[in-house]
């Protein structure tokens, strides 16, 4: 399985000490159904706590796609890994009771870390276990919670539906959260979610919000430049860019359909939108930029290894999507000067706080996408070159990827960060 850009970058600069039997151990418990900003931020985290002095036991429930990103990074001798395929983290489906404890009795961690890449992670028998199992359990939440439902199906065609499935995920969210110590929030917007639809512990609630290294991010004129001759970009050309995988929820059919507003309008740049990432709907969306007759306007650049060298050569970073938390890719583009138009989705308008920084427009609204795209065109070559400046000093003050793997260790063992 091919890693993220996101992930490449610091395959070299993590070497850490010898293993040690006396040395504090933290376990995780995963599972994925593909490799994405979740993975990344766990990576992230891992490397934090063996720079801090401990050991990781990570158990990969029916995914083997870290393995060879720990090879890449040398981490297999502090890194134990347990491959497993239970049931019982998916809600929905039964807790493997017997198995699960099979699992963790030889584990010597006391401490777990359970990233929750979505609110339907984390059955109550799994998290009772492993209540009982470790000293400390700290769960990370990276998504918002599903929506009340309003209206929906009518039962037996008359009497208005309560969205009982609703109430039975909230209650059995509200039960796990009570087996952990914290509960993290990679942003506002998804901890106040949790607190006043799902009554989490508001106690419990701590928000440390996804952090990048903006260091590694600078802008470079001569990678843009090699980047654009590599795709065949006009120089002059204005570049919307993603980082996104090519699926359902990240709306890149959204921002095909606001590009082509965008070309009808006749702006004073030529606009062009690259899609850096790989999915499952590649075909389909060159299909539908056929359609749009926007093909010329448009790369598929597929996966990328160096996001430096790409984020260089864009001008806007683009998230049109339904469904985030708070997406690294963004702060990425934001760090590396690149100005932000994203939908307002979960973590992402506090990344965009405000319009001297960039866009935030209504999500599924292609007419709203393009009205932003073409502002964002329009703007005279000082005044996006000061934009670009808010943009990245944002990154720097206030989602610094040191300070949040700081504060993550620190609740991890129990102390509070420096």
């Amino acid at each position: 399985m091919s890693a993220p850009s996101s992930v490449v970058r610091a395959a070299t600069s993590d070497a850490v000490a010898a293993p040690s039997a006396e040395r504090p151990s933290v376990c995780f418990i995963t599972e994925n159904q593909n490799f994405g900003g979740v993975e990344v931020h766990t990576l992230g985290l891992i490397g934090a706590l063996l720079r801090h002095g401990f050991d990781v036991e990570l158990i990969e429930n029916r995914y083997e796609g870290y393995d060879p990103i720990l090879e890449e990074r040398g981490w297999r001798d502090r890194v134990q890994v347990t491959h497993t395929r239970l049931s019982g983290i998916l809600y929905g489906e039964p807790t493997d009771v017997a198995g699960w404890r099979a699992v963790l009795k030889p584990l010597r961690s006391r401490v777990l870390i359970f990233p929750k890449g979505n609110n339907n992670f984390g059955q109550i028998r799994l998290l009772r276990l492993c209540r009982e199992k470790f000293e400390r359990v700290i769960l990370i939440e990276h998504l918002e919670p599903p929506a009340r439902p309003s209206g929906g199906k009518r039962w037996l065609g008359v009497v208005p539906g309560l969205g009982l499935w609703w109430r039975r995920r909230r209650w059995s969210s509200r039960l796990g959260a009570a087996c952990a110590d914290r509960v993290v929030a990679v942003s506002e917007r998804v901890r106040s979610r949790l607190v006043e639809d799902f009554g989490y512990p508001e106690h419990k609630l701590e928000v440390v919000r996804n952090g990048v290294a903006w260091r590694d991010l600078q802008r470079d004129a001569e990678s843009g430049r090699a980047f654009r001759e590599r795709f065949s970009i006009p120089a002059d050309a204005f570049v919307f860019g993603m980082l996104t995988r090519l699926s359902p929820e990240k709306g890149v059919d959204l921002a095909l359909r606001a590009l082509a507003r965008v070309v009808g309008a006749r702006p004073p740049r030529a606009p062009c939108l690259v899609v850096a990432g790989h999915g499952p709907l590649r075909a389909e969306l060159e299909r539908l930029a056929a359609e749009l007759d926007v093909v010329a306007h448009v790369r598929f650049i597929g996966f990328v290894p160096r996001p430096a060298e790409v984020l260089s050569g864009y001008d806007a970073i683009l998230f049109s999507s339904s469904l985030e938390g708070l997406p690294l890719g963004l702060l990425e583009g934001m760090a590396a000067g690149c100005v932000p138009i994203v939908t307002r989705i979960s973590g992402m308008p506090e990344a965009v706080h405000s319009g001297d920084v960039g866009w935030v427009v209504p999500p599924g609204d292609a007419t709203a996408l393009g009205a932003a795209m073409l502002a964002a065109l329009a703007m005279p070559p000082d005044a996006l070159d000061a934009m670009r400046r808010r943009v990245s000093t944002r990154i720097r003050e206030h989602f610094d990827v040191d300070r949040a793997h700081e504060r993550l260790v620190a609740l991890a063992v129990g102390t509070r960060a420096s």
